[in-house]
């Protein structure tokens, strides 16, 4: 059970802001907290093809204000602004509330995990290799600036051989890659030098999941990019 947890709630008020910012009465609360849910699975499934990151919602006055965080802004803006229009009045019908439409660009699209994994998952849909589809989504990753990598494998952390490939390719590129197990419990078991593991240059996560995993290796490449030193910081945390 202590595998289970979301990793928002380690980030919310150190480098993250909450995603829905309002205050409600007990009575209000629950009407807020369903609107907010329909708002969030209509916009993402309505407009799943904009790349649609994360949604933020805000009330204050009797207004709600939608912000979508889009890596294809123009896809939901549209020619003078008509799908903007098209979205309120949209969002209007389905709370029965007025409502103001924030459109924000995510800049750096292939260095977000949600649009990432998102991409990953499309292209399986198209019956895309998933060696491509993974080599392709680390390569843009690391061409984007991504600092380190944590590998979500099964059982002691095991990694496909293909992707395997892939991530050693990062090591070579200065990413640091971190193994951890998406299993319900159990650690990641120090590997001997012999491994090829260790041989590639993976570090170890022991039993941190990939959500925790991720976050330690955050705070870790803010203070070095040095592997011994983070590999040290996972043993010890």
């Amino acid at each position: 059970m202590g595998q289970k947890v979301n990793p928002n709630g380690f980030r919310v008020g150190v480098i993250r802001d909450w995603n829905t910012r309002w205050y409600a009465s007990k009575k209000e609360f629950s009407d807020f907290l369903i609107e907010d849910k329909k708002i969030r699975e209509h916009l993402k499934k309505a407009h799943y093809a904009a790349g649609v990151s994360k949604i933020d919602i805000e009330r204050a006055a009797g207004k709600v204000t939608v912000s979508i965080h889009t890596a294809r802004p123009g896809v939901l803006i549209g020619k003078g602004g008509v799908g903007v229009d098209a979205i309120k009045a949209d969002v209007t019908a389905l709370i029965g509330k007025p409502v103001n439409v924030n459109i924000m660009e995510v800049k750096n699209p292939d260095a977000n995990a949600q649009l990432v994994a998102e991409s990953i998952a499309a292209q399986l849909e198209k019956r895309i290799s998933f060696r491509r589809a993974m080599k392709q989504s680390m390569g843009r990753a690391m061409k984007a600036g991504a600092k380190g990598i944590i590998s979500a494998g099964s059982g002691n952390g095991s990694i496909h051989q293909d992707t395997e490939k892939g991530l050693a390719e990062a090591v070579k590129k200065g990413v640091v890659v971190v193994r951890s197990s998406r299993t319900g419990s159990g650690i990641v078991t120090p590997s001997d030098p012999d491994n090829q593991y260790t041989k590639a240059g993976f570090l170890n996560g022991y039993s941190l999941n990939p959500q925790k995993a991720r976050i330690l290796l955050q705070l870790a490449l803010t203070k070095t990019q040095d592997p011994k030193e983070i590999q040290r910081m996972f043993t010890e945390y």
